[in-house]
């Protein structure tokens, strides 16, 4: 990642590190080594999620199918609250590959967020079967054991309502 910034700094230096065509991203994954994915990830951490949004916007333009930007223009708009748009890009992911962990458990997050708990369980459960790294898997399986505290509180204030025929 250092490599990347100082290659970034050399190359573009009127410009913010978020502020690159495809053919550059795909020129500094290649450099550097990492996925396109992560590159536009670094991207995004390094700057503004509005501007990046902007990036990710051309990126996709210019390749239509490149899931990691649909993928990290999800993550800035959830970063920013706007949830529908965030929910059209990581529902755009799972269409070019449907069994994307990280998409399904950024879905899952974005599911809570919005109140839509089953719908939640359910991409945490779909993501559990999908390949993924011992980060991604981790992160998972922690939040499969906080839906399951979550039901269990649920279902424990529901019943003590019960007991007092309050419901």
């Amino acid at each position: 990642y250092v490599t990347l910034v100082a290659e970034t700094r050399r190359r573009f230096p009127h410009v913010t590190p978020h502020f690159f065509t495809a053919s550059e991203i795909t020129t500094m994954s290649q450099t550097s080594g990492l996925p396109i994915r992560e590159v536009l990830l670094k991207l995004h951490e390094a700057g503004n999620p509005k501007e990046a949004i902007l990036e990710y916007d051309r990126a996709i333009k210019a390749n239509p199918k490149l899931a990691e930007a649909y993928f990290n223009r999800g993550n800035a708009h959830y970063d920013l609250g706007q949830n529908m748009q965030a929910l059209r890009d990581y529902n755009q992911v799972l269409r070019f590959n449907p069994k994307d962990a990280e998409a399904l458990y950024n879905l899952g997050c974005l599911k809570i967020r919005l109140g839509a708990l089953d719908e939640a369980w359910k991409c945490f459960l779909r993501a559990e079967d999908c390949p993924c790294t011992r980060v991604i898997s981790r992160k998972i399986k922690e939040a499969l054991h906080f839906m399951k505290d979550l039901k269990t509180k649920n279902q424990e204030s529901h019943k003590a309502l019960k007991k007092n025929k309050l419901v």
